[in-house]
């Protein structure tokens, strides 16, 4: 009997893990990755961190030394959960800062359905990576912005954006971000330290492509991912 009730435990063991997703992580991956010195040319809309729980300061250059010239509104941890994010629009991005522009709030109605006023920023200026989000519809990270460097992550058939949170946007080159990132589930990182024979990791950071723009819903646009 218990020799039988060992192989139950066993093949069920065995059949949880083969059902969980192998995700490449390397352990290298947030260290390989380093934030280009110069000066990138961007043009991509993001919108304001839910993690944001103050006002975010847009500065007149990339720097908290650099003079205040305005504010983000964010929806704050006591508003209602629905509640748009402001919007904007990338420009630059410079030592991990984002140059920023035209940013809006998406059209909101009030509960009599009276539209609301906008509270956004309309000037340039630049915010810190951390404090922008896009949606990310591709499973592979890579060293460089170009598919043939070093693939540092690969989430299968998940995109990034739906199994971990991008903690900042640090750089841009065309189509590619560089994103800083975190695995929302401990047993996402334990499974790529089972897979990639490394430290078990939550954090990285790589060059994606497949950039969704819209923070209500997925973007309909061709697969980036090829792997070889």
């Amino acid at each position: 009997m218990k020799n039988s009730t060992k192989w139950v435990f066993g093949a069920t063991a065995l059949l949880t893990a083969l059902a969980k997703p192998a995700y490449a992580v390397p352990e290298a991956a947030a260290s390989s990755v380093k934030v280009p010195a110069g000066r990138m040319q961007c043009a991509f809309s993001a919108w304001t961190s839910f993690r944001a729980n103050a006002p975010i300061t847009v500065h007149a250059e990339p720097s908290t030394a650099a003079k205040v010239v305005g504010h983000l509104p964010v929806s704050g941890t006591n508003d209602d959960a629905d509640t748009a994010s402001t919007e904007f629009n990338v420009v630059e991005a410079r030592f991990g800062w984002l140059k920023i522009e035209n940013a809006y709030d998406p059209v909101q109605s009030d509960e009599d359905g009276r539209t609301l006023p906008s509270r956004a920023f309309y000037q340039k200026g630049w915010i810190s990576g951390e404090f922008a989000q896009v949606g990310i519809q591709s499973a592979l990270g890579y060293e460089r912005p170009v598919a043939d460097s070093a693939l540092l992550a690969d989430f299968g058939d998940d995109w990034l954006t739906d199994v971990a949170e991008i903690t900042a946007i640090r750089g841009c080159s065309a189509e590619w971000l560089l994103i800083e990132y975190r695995l929302r589930s401990v047993d996402d990182a334990l499974e790529s330290s089972q897979q990639t024979g490394t430290g078990d990791r939550k954090t990285g950071a790589a060059w994606f492509r497949g950039i969704c723009e819209n923070q209500f819903t997925t973007c309909d646009m061709k697969s980036v991912d090829q792997r070889k």
